[in-house]
C-alpha cells in the first residue's frame, strides 16, 4: 500500500460519505490545509502509515480491522474497518486516559496556551479544529489558556 494509493481510496471513501445525507448532517465544505511534516502529530501519523506498507501491504483501510491471536500476535483483515469499539480496547490498554479525540483536544490546548486568553486564540482553535462555531473553540480556550492573573500592589 503506498501513499498515494492511500489518498486516492480515501479520496473515493469520502466521495461516497458524502453522498449519504439520511438522517446525517454532511459537511460539504471543501477546506485545504497544509501540515508540516516536521510536527510531532505528522510524524506519528506518517509513522503508522509507514508501518502499514510493511506489515500489511494489501489493506484497503488506515484502520483495518482485525483481531487478536492467541495474545501473542494480530491477524488484520484488509477489506474490513477497524470499529470504533475495537479501537477502544486497543487503546485503553497501552493509556486508560486516552480517548478518540486526544489529538484533537491536545493541539486545541496547544493553540490556546500559545495565544492565551484572545480571539484571535478562538479564531484559530475553529480554524484547526473545523468547528462549525466560535462556542466550542472558546471553550477550548476557557479551559486550557492560562490566565494570568496581575499582582496588586
Amino acid at each position: 500500500m503506498n501513499v498515494q494509493r492511500l489518498f486516492a481510496e480515501l479520496k473515493l471513501d469520502w466521495k461516497f460519505w458524502t453522498e449519504i445525507e439520511a438522517d446525517y448532517r454532511v459537511k460539504k465544505e471543501k477546506r485545504t490545509k497544509s501540515v508540516d511534516f516536521n510536527d510531532k502529530y505528522a510524524r506519528l501519523i506518517l509513522d503508522y502509515t509507514q508501518f502499514l506498507e510493511r506489515k500489511y501491504p494489501n489493506t484497503k483501510y488506515v484502520f483495518p480491522s482485525g483481531i487478536e491471536v492467541f495474545g501473542t500476535s494480530y491477524m488484520s483483515f484488509e477489506n474490513e474497518h477497524l470499529s470504533g469499539r475495537q479501537l477502544l480496547r486497543l487503546i485503553k490498554p497501552l493509556n486508560e486516559k486516552a480517548w478518540f479525540h486526544l489529538f484533537r483536544e491536545t493541539k486545541g490546548a496547544e493553540i490556546a496556551r500559545a495565544k492565551g486568553r484572545t480571539l484571535d486564540a478562538v479564531y484559530e482553535v475553529r480554524e484547526t479544529l473545523d468547528l462549525d462555531n466560535e462556542t466550542t473553540a472558546y471553550r477550548y480556550v476557557r479551559r486550557c489558556a492560562v490566565q494570568e492573573m496581575k499582582a496588586e500592589k
